[in-house]
């Protein structure tokens, strides 16, 4: 065999020198049809890895969203919030807004996307508040530029609102801006623009219009939780007490979560005590707490009216449970002065008088009064 080959060779010397690179050629080909299939597949894999880990971002940010959205819903209606939770929501909206566009990317149902353009408009609409009441003196016009800004950016990718239109004109009007579209002049035809403006319209303090507005949403949509909601505020702050009541108890059937049930029972029972049935209302600010036991307005109210019904050791159990958990100066001092007042109707002196000096300290004025009644020895 081997003389065979060498024959072959002396008459062709080329031929097994061929067959080598032939096979050397396919060998290549080969590992090259190998390494590119691996190679697509890590691609594919990488691909896949990074679609999923957008998603799971995405998905934490809608929640993020909806979650702070909702906080300012229930807790925020109509005052803005304050202090440290104003810095916290204005550094939140700057981050949220920042990934708007993966909030919105598609593909979105329609109902997912209409949770998220909404609860983007809340958040915007009340950063406009926190960001003005933040802003230092000098910074007044700056300011107003940066929010002018924002809310083009909101027109643009969560479309019209009534709401934001309305902040629009104000301050183009007041900047002397010219060119702008034509804004704060449409209609509202839907429940949700009649929501959207009630919304506008509360933040305003224009309870009587607000309310007409959410009365007209609620026309087409009366299984909506948050125009209910919106009523009932708005009829307590005019003093509709009996139609606020009437506008909780809706809500009460109509909360999605329990910390939203707890709000309606709290805020029925605000109403219900303004109509001076206490026993009722003590029974709502216990039935809140039920289901949100760290809601301290609740567990202060409770307290109060536990004090005046003579259940004295009830009502500092609720005081000192509420100074554990409540962090804002003006609630610590309302609750310092409510704990001094217990204190007194039990004999203990020594106690009320720490208990106002406290309140006094965190600048809770009813406090004065009660130190003044400490020192006449009454």
């Amino acid at each position: 065999m081997g003389e065979r080959l060498r024959k072959a060779w002396r008459r062709r010397p080329g031929t097994l020198g061929g067959w080598a690179l032939g096979l050397t050629a396919v060998g290549f080909l080969l590992i090259g049809g190998v390494g590119w299939a691996w190679y697509a597949q890590r691609q594919n894999e990488e691909a896949a890895l990074r679609d999923q880990v957008r998603a799971a971002k995405r998905g934490q940010l809608i929640e993020d969203l909806h979650r702070i959205a909702e906080q300012l819903r229930l807790r925020h209606g109509i005052d803005p919030p304050g202090g440290a939770e104003a810095a916290a929501l204005d550094r939140n909206v700057r981050t949220i807004w920042h990934d708007r566009g993966l909030l919105l990317e598609p593909p979105l149902d329609g109902g997912m996307e209409r949770r998220i353009r909404s609860d983007l408009l809340e958040l915007v609409a009340t950063w406009v508040e926190v960001r003005t009441r933040l802003a230092q003196p000098e910074e007044a016009r700056g300011v107003r530029e940066e929010i002018l800004a924002v809310l083009e950016e909101a027109r643009a990718s969560c479309g019209p609102s009534l709401a934001i239109d309305r902040i629009r004109k104000s301050l183009a009007e007041g900047l002397g801006r010219a060119g702008l579209p034509a804004v704060g002049d449409e209609i509202p035809r839907t429940a949700f623009e009649h929501y959207d403006l009630g919304r506008s319209l509360l933040r305003a303090a224009r309870f009587d219009a607000a309310a007409e507005q959410f009365r007209l949403s609620l026309e087409d949509r009366p299984q909506d939780f948050w125009p209910n909601f919106y009523l009932g505020l708005c009829e307590y702050r005019l003093r509709h007490f009996d139609a606020a009541v009437s506008a909780f108890q809706v809500c009460i059937a109509l909360a999605p979560t329990a910390s939203t049930r707890a709000e309606c029972y709290f805020n029925r029972g605000v109403a219900t005590e303004a109509l001076g049935k206490q026993e009722e209302a003590l029974k709502d600010y216990a039935r809140a707490l039920r289901h949100n036991p760290g809601l301290v307005a609740a567990r202060l109210n409770h307290g109060i009216l536990a004090h005046r019904a003579g259940r004295h050791a009830e009502a500092i159990a609720d005081f000192r449970r509420a100074l554990e958990m409540a962090t804002e100066p003006r609630t610590l001092g309302r609750i310092h002065y409510n704990l001094g007042l217990v204190h007194l109707a039990l004999g203990d002196r020594a106690s009320a008088r720490r208990s106002a000096e406290q309140a006094i300290a965190l600048g809770d004025e009813d406090a004065w009064e009660l130190r003044a009644r400490l020192d006449r020895g009454r």
